[in-house]
């Protein structure tokens, strides 16, 4: 992946390498935003609801007492 955004700045390879962490992380982020089939983050759950779900899952178990 590294390579395939150095590539896509025009840049030679270990590039990437000598920026800051923050613009690593940044270039990532917007790596896979970018490349990330809008169907593929379609098909995710939303964590939120999954979340959700779960505790209120959890409030309504019998407990025992």
């Amino acid at each position: 992946m590294i390579l395939k955004i150095e590539r896509s700045w025009g840049r030679d390879p270990g590039w990437f390498s000598t920026l800051d962490r923050e613009q690593q992380i940044q270039l990532l982020g917007m790596y896979r935003v970018e490349n990330t089939p809008r169907e593929k983050l379609e098909e995710r759950p939303d964590k939120r609801a999954l979340i959700m779900q779960r505790i209120n899952e959890y409030k309504n178990q019998d407990r025992p007492g």
